[in-house]
């Protein structure tokens, strides 16, 4: 039984690693007017290929079942990205990490799996990509202005090929997924080296093969240090 769970949570996991870090799963332009080439947000200022950027961040994932909040994970990770003419590649190191059960409530805890781990942002995203295969890609989004600096919104949602799976008798749908990524300046400079902070939410239901729905959402913050 301990060995069915365990590989439960180990689909489960690889199911929204997939879900959420859709930057370029689905070759359908945007429906909404405003987007931004996948290519551009890669973007940095005053650097000359090739170059390695390497910054810290202090992270933190909550997870929410019905309302309430369940699990929390909170790290301190360091990347670096190294980019020349024709790739990017993203390294991740987990520092140190912190996690946190918010209930007691075993059935509460139970709707679904711990999932306070995954990386959310696609941005950051460990990768080693040919920067040719990221041109095509746009994803939907929409600016905005906070206290000077400037905002995108990524509506990641309808970049997926599928939204919902079943396995093991139970059925997930992804109702919404959007990344936020504020950035130090309000000039509409949108580069890698200028991001302060990435918001990533995740919104799905959870159909338990008793036919009970649930609702899970999941907000990853990322400070850039």
């Amino acid at each position: 039984m301990k060995h069915l769970s365990t590989k439960k949570n180990i689909i489960a996991c690889a199911f929204i690693c997939y879900f959420a870090n859709a930057f370029g799963f689905n070759n359908q332009e945007p429906t909404t007017t405003d987007s931004i080439n996948v290519a551009c947000l890669y973007e940095v200022s005053n650097k000359v290929k090739p170059f390695t950027l390497t910054f810290c961040t202090e992270e933190q994932t909550t997870q929410a079942h019905d309302g309430q909040d369940v699990f929390r994970d909170k790290r301190t990770v360091e990347y670096r990205v190294t980019e020349t003419d024709s790739k990017i590649v993203i390294k991740r190191k987990v520092l140190h990490s912190e996690k946190a059960v918010l209930v007691a409530d075993k059935n509460t805890r139970d709707i679904y799996f711990d999932a306070t781990c995954v990386l959310l942002c696609g941005l950051l995203k460990p990768q080693k990509t040919n920067l040719q295969e990221l041109a095509p890609y746009k994803v939907a989004c929409s600016y905005s202005q906070s206290n000077g600096d400037s905002e995108i919104t990524l509506y990641k949602i309808n970049r997926l090929s599928k939204r919902e799976e079943t396995y093991l008798g139970e059925t997930v749908r992804f109702e919404d997924a959007t990344e936020k990524l504020q950035y130090k300046s309000g000039e509409n400079k949108f580069m890698l080296d200028g991001i302060k902070k990435i918001v990533s939410k995740l919104n799905l239901s959870v159909i338990h093969k008793n036919g009970t729905k649930h609702k899970v959402d999941i907000v990853e913050t990322v400070v850039i240090l």
